[in-house]
Order: C-alpha cells, then sequence, then structure tokens
C-alpha cells in the first residue's frame, strides 16, 4: 500500500489523501489462458482506515473492486502539535490481512 497527502497549510483544514492498493482482485469469472481454467476468486472484502484508532472510513467490497484500485478520501487530523498515524487494514477473500501505518505531520502552527 501506499498513501500521498495533500499538504497541511491550515490547522483544522481537511486533508485529502490517495490510498494505492496493490492486490490482484480476481472476480473468479477471469479464465487462465495457458490451463483454460478458471483463476479463483481473490478480492479484498473489507477496508478500514483510522487515523489514531478513530475509524475514518470502512469500505465492504465484493468482485466489483478493479485490480490495483487507488481510493481518495478526506479526513481531518488532529491539530495538537504531534503527528498522528493513519493506518489501513485489509481483509481479502482468501482471509489474509495486509496492514499499514503512516506519520500525518501535525499542522503548521499559525
Amino acid at each position: 500500500m501506499k498513501l500521498t497527502l495533500t499538504d497541511r497549510t491550515t490547522p483544522g483544514a481537511p486533508v485529502a489523501a490517495k490510498l494505492l492498493v496493490s492486490h490482484p482482485n480476481y472476480s473468479g469469472l477471469q479464465i487462465d489462458q495457458l490451463n483454460r481454467n478458471y483463476i479463483p476468486a481473490d478480492f479484498m472484502q473489507t477496508l478500514e482506515v483510522s487515523y489514531n484508532g478513530s475509524s475514518v472510513f470502512r469500505l465492504e467490497s465484493d468482485i466489483s473492486i478493479s485490480e490495483d484500485p487507488a481510493l481518495t478520501f478526506s479526513f481531518r487530523p488532529a491539530d495538537t502539535g504531534s503527528p498522528g498515524v493513519l493506518t489501513a487494514e485489509i481483509l481479502d477473500s482468501n482471509q489474509r490481512r495486509f496492514t499499514q501505518s503512516w506519520p500525518v505531520p501535525a499542522a503548521p502552527q499559525m
């Protein structure tokens, strides 16, 4: 997973984030061209994003999500002067869990 955040220029303003997820997201309907068998389903079922332990959003998905999806969202980080942590956790259809965290810098003080 990769995350990009917009610069925080104004304390209290929402921050736009773009989350890139590397996952094949096979629907189970594709055919392997070499052996002519169906490729088993392997897709993201849930994506939970949290900031400092509080939920930002939860996505419940199925086979309709594309391969290597990119998700854009906004959230309002705390302005406590110390950096926060944004965490993304994925559970896929094979019950594998993927988790990654990123620091969210504090807004500059005016």
